[in-house]
């Protein structure tokens, strides 16, 4: 099935859930959707991961449930399978040496996570800790493109997830569950005048824990129906990028890396998003961009979305942005 004709299906599915439609009618439409052939890519244009979970919430205990609930498990597996077979080509062209620090007493980085993908693994050695330049990046030697400017002990500092971030979840990609200890693998001066109850473990979202208290960020099932968890790293990208500045690496590494890039690099979709903004906003009289760096009225949840991907803006960043877009 096309991605246009899914495309139909999840608007008619989200009129319906709005309208209260009877259970025959929205099961009627579950029975329209396929039951193969969904890829990552259909997933994203349509949405309809995301849908299925708006009917799961407004239909639970009945059988609409149980058919959004098969139709996601079903997808979530064939997405699965699909990332395994592009990490298993990128990796048998991937040296395995791409860090040549050994090291011992080495953490316990996701050993235990996803044994049942063998093609998801990571590497016996450590790489060597990133440098800070300058202009307050850390530079990865085996991966120079990339360059947040936050370490992740800086955004759990400054207040991220809503507190939430390790607190105990049940991963559908592993078949495990996690208890709220997860975050004792992080350095411990990482957590340091933390309230890891609330601050890093609570199971509550609280805005006011965010720096910007601006909620931001989607549920873990709708990550999982994405296709952007794997096992090894089954909370996220955010412990993906604990283990990696700490020196783990993986075959999982040039995807996540993609993936934050995406978001925060210098031409990132969240990145490019807040610049745009700020510049326009500095063109207003009595505004400089030096004023609007720091007017944090200006998109609070892209601010706190990039915070989460290890990045904050600069006013080097936003001159560069602007000299290179005209704004």
């Amino acid at each position: 099935m096309s991605a246009e004709s899914i495309n139909h299906i999840r608007v008619d599915l989200e009129k319906a859930v709005d309208k209260k439609s009877t259970e025959s009618e929205i099961l009627d439409m579950l029975k329209l959707l396929p039951n193969s052939g969904i890829t990552k890519d259909i997933l994203k244009r349509t949405k309809i991961g995301l849908v299925l979970t708006k009917v799961k919430k407004a239909f639970p205990n009945s059988k609409i449930f149980d058919t959004a609930d098969s139709l996601v498990n079903l997808y979530k597996t064939e997405v699965k399978d699909e990332v395994i077979k592009k990490i298993e080509a990128s990796s048998s062209s991937k040296s395995a040496s791409a860090s040549k620090v050994a090291t011992t007493g080495q953490p316990n980085f996701g050993a235990d996570h996803g044994t049942k993908y063998g093609a998801i693994k990571t590497y016996s050695e450590l790489a060597s800790p990133p440098t800070r330049n300058k202009h307050g990046e850390f530079c990865f030697d085996d991966y120079p493109d990339f360059r947040p400017n936050l370490s992740p002990k800086e955004v759990l500092q400054l207040g991220s997830f809503g507190g939430t971030y390790f607190r105990p979840i049940y991963s559908s990609i592993t078949g495990k569950s996690y208890k709220s200890e997860v975050y004792k693998e992080l350095p411990q001066d990482w957590l340091e005048g933390l309230n890891i109850p609330s601050q890093v473990s609570s199971s509550t979202y609280r805005n006011s824990i965010n720096k910007y208290n601006a909620k931001c960020g989607q549920g873990l099932d709708e990550w999982e129906t994405s296709g952007w968890i794997t096992g090894i790293d089954p909370y996220g990208w955010f412990q993906w990028y604990c283990r990696f500045f700490q020196g783990r690496r993986s075959n999982d590494d040039d995807r996540q890396l993609k993936r934050g890039l995406a978001c925060m690099g210098p031409k990132g979709r969240w990145r490019s998003n807040l610049m745009g903004k700020i510049c326009d906003s500095a063109h207003k009289p009595r505004r400089t961009l030096e004023t609007e760096l720091e007017n944090f009225d200006i998109s609070p949840v892209v601010r706190q979305v990039l915070q989460h991907w290890a990045y904050k803006p600069t006013l080097r960043d936003l001159q560069a942005y602007q000299k290179r877009t005209g704004r």
